[in-house]
């Protein structure tokens, strides 16, 4: 797993609000440091520099995860070469 940002609160909508470490996308699934889902990223707001994400929570327990680390299942995109098929 790769740490992805840290929860800074609950929203009124409910909505957990995380500042994020590096870049994710909407539909990614974020999980605690024992590897407990805690929600999906619904939203990528902010700078570019600076984003923060809107997860929809998938635990009752947002109140004991304010300011912890969370993290992602999924790897980041490879860099890479030309495409197959591609020249340079």
């Amino acid at each position: 797993m790769r740490a992805v940002g840290h929860v800074l609160r609950r929203a009124r909508s409910g909505r957990i609000i995380v500042k994020l470490f590096v870049e994710v996308k909407e539909g990614t699934q974020l999980y605690d440091r024992r590897g407990r889902r805690v929600g999906v990223v619904r939203e990528v707001f902010g700078p570019v520099r600076s984003p923060y994400a809107s997860l929809e929570a998938r635990t009752d327990r947002v109140g004991g995860i304010i300011g912890e680390t969370l993290y992602s299942r999924s790897e980041p995109e490879a860099a890479g070469g030309p495409e197959e098929g591609e020249e340079d």
